[in-house]
C-alpha cells in the first residue's frame, strides 16, 4: 500500500503531521498549535506568571505547578502534563565554566552524548515542548526566561539533527544573556 496524499509546496495553516492532516481531517491534538513567535512568547510569559502565583485566567497557579511536575519519574525522561522537563545529571556548578565562556558551536563540556533539546544551561526547573517541524518552546522560571524557536524542518534538502540545534540555540541564548 502506498500513500501519495502529501501536499506539494509549503502548506499554510495546515499541519505537516500526516496522521493529523490526512487520517484525522487536519484536526488532532498531536498536530500542535499554530502561532507566531510573539504569541508563543506571550504564552510563555503567562506560564511564568502562573508559576509566580499570579492569576491570569489561563490556569490557576496550583494547576500550573501540577502541569510542570514530574509525572513519569519511573518511566524514563521526566514529563509533566504536556511538557518535557529538565533532566538532572549536569556537572556541579563549581566545575563548569561560566556560560558565556562556552563556544556557541560546541556542546558544553559536561553535555550528554545525546543532547537534550533544552540544552545544558537552563535551570533544573525549566520545561518545554518541541514540534515535528523543529519548533521549540522552553520556559525557565528560575531565569525568568522564555525561548521560542520556530522552524520548518520538513522542507529543504539538508536535515540537521534537531536536538543539537535546539540545545545549542538554548545554550547560546542563556550564555548571551549571561544568565
Amino acid at each position: 500500500m502506498t500513500f501519495s496524499g502529501w501536499a506539494q509546496g509549503f502548506p499554510v495553516g495546515l499541519p505537516h503531521d500526516g496522521n493529523a492532516r490526512h487520517a484525522l481531517g487536519g484536526v488532532a491534538g498531536n498536530a500542535g498549535l499554530f502561532g507566531s513567535a510573539e504569541d508563543l512568547l506571550i504564552y510563555g510569559r503567562a506560564w511564568l506568571a502562573m508559576l509566580r502565583g499570579e492569576e491570569n485566567g489561563l490556569l490557576t497557579p496550583s494547576l500550573a505547578r501540577l502541569a510542570v511536575a514530574d509525572h513519569t519519574s519511573a518511566l524514563g525522561p521526566p514529563r509533566g502534563l504536556g511538557w518535557a522537563l529538565s533532566q538532572p545529571g549536569l556537572a556541579e556548578p563549581a566545575a563548569a565554566p561560566a556560560p558565556w565562556e562556552l563556544p556557541f558551536a560546541e556542546p558544553a563540556p559536561w553535555a550528554a552524548i545525546s543532547p537534550r533539546s533544552s540544552g545544558e544551561l537552563l535551570s533544573p526547573r525549566s520545561f518545554g515542548h518541541t514540534g515535528f517541524t523543529g519548533t521549540s518552546l522552553w520556559i525557565d522560571p528560575e531565569k525568568d526566561l522564555v525561548i521560542v524557536l520556530l522552524t520548518n524542518y520538513v522542507h529543504g534538502e539538508k536535515k540537521l539533527p534537531l536536538m543539537p540545534v535546539r540545545a545549542r540555540l538554548h545554550n547560546a541564548v542563556v550564555a548571551d544573556l549571561r544568565l
